[in-house]
């Protein structure tokens, strides 16, 4: 393959780096967007890292692969107000899954 096929990524978190990753060895001219700056950009304290197996790196402490998460615990409100109400919740098996250790 030549690298004449492009591709855009849209995001610059772990799954848009992955991706972006991912493409570029696969032979495509990648182009990656992120709406902040690399100095700016900060991962959320306690984002969760899902299929892990497909992220190209290597599942080091140093890469943020400290915390394997057994399960995860998920709640859902109808609305982001005061007064919103739980519609729902559940635990789900989280196999392959991380929660990254990034300083906030």
């Amino acid at each position: 393959m030549t690298r004449t096929s492009k591709i855009a990524v849209i995001g610059g978190g772990m799954a848009g780096l992955a991706a972006a990753a991912g493409f570029d060895d696969a032979g495509f001219v990648v182009e990656l967007y992120e709406r902040q700056s690399y100095d700016s950009k900060r991962v959320n304290c306690g984002e969760a890292m899902t299929a892990v197996s497909k992220i190209p790196l290597e599942p080091t402490v140093e890469n943020g692969f400290l915390n394997p998460l057994p399960a995860m615990e998920v709640e859902v409100y109808d609305g982001i107000d005061a007064d919103r109400h739980r519609t729902g919740a559940g635990t789900f098996p989280a196999a392959d899954t991380y929660i990254t250790d990034r300083l906030c």
